[in-house]
């Protein structure tokens, strides 16, 4: 049959698409599996586990129910408390391993990510982070809102959502 003469998705076009939206005020959120988009848009904003340069390698992270410490000063204020339970109910959620000075992080957590048959812990990094970018700002959760809507988690995002 006939080949497409050009890639079914041009990654390099989507993201500079991305970041000119955000640059010019846009806002993005991201959560999970859609984690692609902000790395593959700005690979040295979160650096995910796995390979930077290929889509989905950061999906590692184990089941686990994440007692998550309010990094955010001003979350812990509107929530009322310094902890809240992130449920991770599937695996293969998008790990992060650390962040740059330029991002603001909002929950942490101790995790663990498997790679084949081994387990690794990595302790006190990102669940929830963001960071601008121009005139816009970019937001990233690694977990799921659909199993974690209880009240806590539902704040967050509302103030998530405002400083956006």
């Amino acid at each position: 049959g006939d080949e497409p003469s050009t890639p079914l998705y041009d990654y390099e076009q989507i993201a500079q698409n991305i970041r000119d939206y955000v640059t010019a005020g846009g806002a993005v959120y991201a959560s999970d599996w859609a984690y692609d988009v902000v790395e593959i848009a700005w690979p040295e904003a979160i650096n995910f586990v796995g390979a930077d340069e290929v889509p989905n390698s950061a999906q590692l992270g184990e089941y686990g129910l994440i007692n998550a410490a309010v990094s955010d000063e001003a979350l812990a204020e509107w929530l009322g408390k310094d902890h809240i339970k992130i449920e991770y109910d599937l695996p293969v959620w998008p790990a992060i391993e650390g962040a740059a000075t330029t991002v603001s992080v909002h929950l942490t957590g101790a995790i663990d990510y498997r790679e084949g048959t081994n387990v690794y812990t990595l302790t006190a990094v990102p669940l929830l982070a963001s960071f601008t970018s121009g005139d816009g700002k970019v937001a990233i959760a690694t977990f799921r809102v659909a199993k974690n809507a209880d009240a806590d988690v539902m704040l967050t995002l509302q103030y998530m959502m405002y400083s956006l």
